[in-house]
């Protein structure tokens, strides 16, 4: 800016969009032009807004140097309160999808989230729940079978980024890899996804097709011992370890 002494850039800079009018440099943020034009950038080596457990794998997979966790992130929600006993799932939902004006949709997984929904925000009142999915008919889905007071919670990733809740539950839907458009292969998706909890994440899939997946599949593997079963008929969720 014209008579300025000095600028400071705040930015994640794993997360930071393609900013250029020039049409070769597209593709590339600003924070990394600065970078690559020889500006040491400063990072912060201590993160103060997840529980670890939900922490560890995105730091270490999309950051270059290693982010310290303190333990005060770990205070504040005992996971027996959970309905899963844990502050990170994954839950394996034999469902089928469907499509529903060129979206997706998942009836077993709706129906999972909000029965996981709705026990969160009865046991938990001071927390602050929110359900996503990359598919704009599963937040419909979800929204039609949540009670009126609780239809706010679901709504799609965008509404979630720059901002978190204390427990979220990311609804993948897809039971095949088929078809096109395949939103849960896009990195930057999973990333916003699995860092908008800052205290419990549930991830509801089909886990078979989420293991072939290039994305997830790496996701699934390092955490299978956090890998659940939803059993409709009597609504318990078993381990699969």
């Amino acid at each position: 800016a014209k008579g300025c002494i000095q600028a400071v850039l705040l930015a994640d800079p794993a997360d930071t969009p393609p900013h250029t009018l020039v049409q070769e440099r597209m593709g590339t943020s600003l924070f990394h032009h600065l970078a690559a034009a020889g500006l040491q950038p400063l990072t912060l080596s201590t993160q103060f807004r997840m529980h670890s457990r939900v922490a560890r794998w995105p730091l270490a997979k999309f950051y270059d140097q290693p982010i310290r966790t303190p333990p005060a992130c770990d205070t504040g929600l005992s996971p027996n309160a959970l309905p899963t006993s844990s502050v990170l799932s994954i839950i394996h939902v034999y469902g089928f999808e469907d499509i529903n004006m060129l979206s997706m949709f998942n009836y077993m997984e709706a129906l999972l989230a909000c029965s996981l929904a709705e026990h969160l925000l009865t046991q938990l009142l001071d927390t602050s729940v929110a359900i996503t999915s990359p598919f704009s008919s599963q937040v419909k889905a979800i929204q039609h079978m949540l009670p009126p007071p609780h239809k706010h919670i679901v709504c799609p990733l965008e509404e979630l980024e720059g901002s978190e809740r204390d427990i979220v539950i990311v609804s993948l839907v897809r039971t095949t890899l088929e078809l096109k458009p395949n939103f849960i292969s896009s990195s930057t998706w999973m990333r916003h996804a699995i860092t908008r909890p800052k205290r419990a994440l549930i991830i509801l899939g089909h886990l078979p097709t989420l293991c072939l997946d290039g994305v997830w599949g790496t996701y699934l593997a390092d955490h299978s011992r956090d890998w659940l079963e939803w059993q409709p008929a009597n609504n318990l969720l078993a381990n699969t370890c």
